[in-house]
């Protein structure tokens, strides 16, 4: 009789559970590796920073461009109606 004792099945058992353990635990870290990444992205970590003379410098290159997208602007908002744009001096 060749039968294959019980406790070896037992181990593959778990052995499979463990893998299965574990490559869910590797797609979890990398899960949160990502949205660690896109969350410092989001929050400009990786964003240059331009300075005053740069801005300026764009938008008297792109005043008209600017000027015309304001004239849009102001004909789309309902009369009465206002949009506050702020823009937070730390960030640029």
């Amino acid at each position: 009789m060749n039968k294959k004792p019980k406790n070896k099945l037992w181990i593959r058992v778990i052995k499979c559970i463990a893998i299965v353990l574990g490559v869910m635990k590797c797609i979890e870290l990398l899960y949160f590796a990502i949205v660690f990444i896109f969350s410092l992205a989001g929050a400009g970590a990786f964003s240059k920073d331009y300075s005053f003379p740069e801005m300026t410098k764009t938008f008297h290159n792109n005043e008209k461009a600017i000027r015309d997208l304001k004239t849009y602007y102001n004909s789309i908002v309902p009369k009465g109606k206002t949009i506050n744009i702020v823009f937070d001096k730390k960030k640029t």
